[in-house]
């Protein structure tokens, strides 16, 4: 196979289609791709290649709105999870926030490939079969929709609970940066104190 592998130029190939993969993810399912003589497993790998060829077709020319449009499905942006997913398969283990949100943005992002390749099934069902293999994450992203910001930092509106809890800690600081200020007016004569100036960390 190295000879056949070397004599299709495999690797050129291989280097060529890298230029238009923009997720980690993509580039680890390339580099795994090896050639093979399976003669069933090729007509049906180069069905599903002249499908999904076909579809990106159609997505790039004036279409008919409606269901079942090719739409173009985005694959760049996508974070690599892959160390977050084992850390998943560890008894106890937590994730930080920045972990969780590029998570739900993976997920989103196969819901979205799922519901518009289910809806191009008819045309394209090869592409459809594929969609059927995504699992269907809407509920969970629904409940969490909002809750981890870009930056990974929970957002206050994540429970009632984490809201109360803020807010409490913002008057709390405010109440601590109002009375040392006030402590550095009354003291200001005494010759103690350089500056007035208070920092709340």
């Amino acid at each position: 196979m190295e000879f056949s592998a070397a004599t299709m130029e495999f690797e050129s190939l291989r280097r060529l289609l890298g230029r238009y993969i923009g997720s980690p993810p993509g580039a680890a399912l390339l580099a795994a791709c090896q050639p093979h003589a399976n003669r069933g497993l090729l007509e049906a790998d180069l069905a599903e290649t002249g499908e999904a060829m076909e579809y990106l077709r159609t997505a790039s020319r004036p279409q008919a709105a409606g269901s079942g449009a090719a739409i173009r499905i985005q694959f760049s942006g996508i974070a690599d999870v892959t160390q977050t997913l084992h850390k998943l398969r560890i008894e106890g283990a937590t994730l930080e926030a920045r972990e969780v949100f590029e998570l739900f943005a993976l997920l989103d992002r196969a819901a979205d490939a799922r519901s518009i390749l289910n809806a191009a099934a008819e045309r394209f069902p090869r592409l459809g079969e594929r969609a059927r293999g995504i699992g269907d994450f809407h509920a969970l992203l629904i409940e969490f929709e909002g809750k981890i910001l870009p930056d990974g930092s929970v957002a206050d509106n994540a429970s009632v609970a984490l809201a109360r809890l803020r807010r409490d800690i913002d008057r709390q600081k405010r109440a601590i940066q109002e009375s040392l200020e006030k402590f550095l007016r009354e003291h200001r004569d005494e010759g103690i104190l350089q500056e007035e100036i208070v920092t709340i960390r």
